[in-house]
């Protein structure tokens, strides 16, 4: 068991030095820059999208409360009619529609706990964490690319502070 063991270790550590000697650090670096407008565009449109779903899910609610105040009519309506069969289907529809909406009252809360109750997103103090990273890459980018070559392997200095 020890031999595969070990030949399992080789291998294992044969493919992790290709995969190193492979890698290109600049290369990486072009594309978590080129990434980044991406990931801040999902970030900002995050709120949005939590936004739009609050706004759907009152609406919604609104025209379940509306449903029941109607069945409610029928209700008295049926009563008065003395067809208490059909009060008690629009009762139940009622008991229904009023459950619906304390399911989506619990949805509404969850996403107005999402964004804090605001509407103004994307502005302010919550994009400058994102740009500085961004600056800092750019910065980055730019030292290892300029950075002095020591040897033919085309490797930075080891003279050279780290960032």
């Amino acid at each position: 068991m020890s031999l595969f063991q070990r030949a399992r270790d080789i291998i294992s550590a044969k493919a992790n030095k290709a995969l190193d000697s492979a890698e290109n650090p600049n290369e990486m670096l072009d594309y978590s820059y080129e990434q980044m407008p991406d990931q801040i565009t999902r970030v900002r449109q995050a709120p949005v999208d939590i936004a739009t779903s609050r706004k759907r899910i009152e609406l919604q609610e609104q025209q379940l409360q509306h449903m029941v105040a109607h069945l409610q009519e029928q209700a008295q309506g049926a009563l008065g009619q003395s067809r208490e069969d059909l009060a008690r289907e629009a009762l139940s529809r009622k008991a229904a529609a009023q459950q619906q909406i304390d399911a989506m009252a619990s949805q509404h809360q969850e996403l107005t706990g999402r964004i804090g109750g605001r509407s103004g997103l994307g502005t302010g103090r919550d994009e400058d964490p994102a740009r500085h990273r961004a600056s800092r890459t750019r910065a980055c980018r730019r030292q290892l690319v300029t950075a002095p070559r020591c040897s033919k392997d085309d490797e930075p200095c080891s003279r050279m502070r780290p960032l």
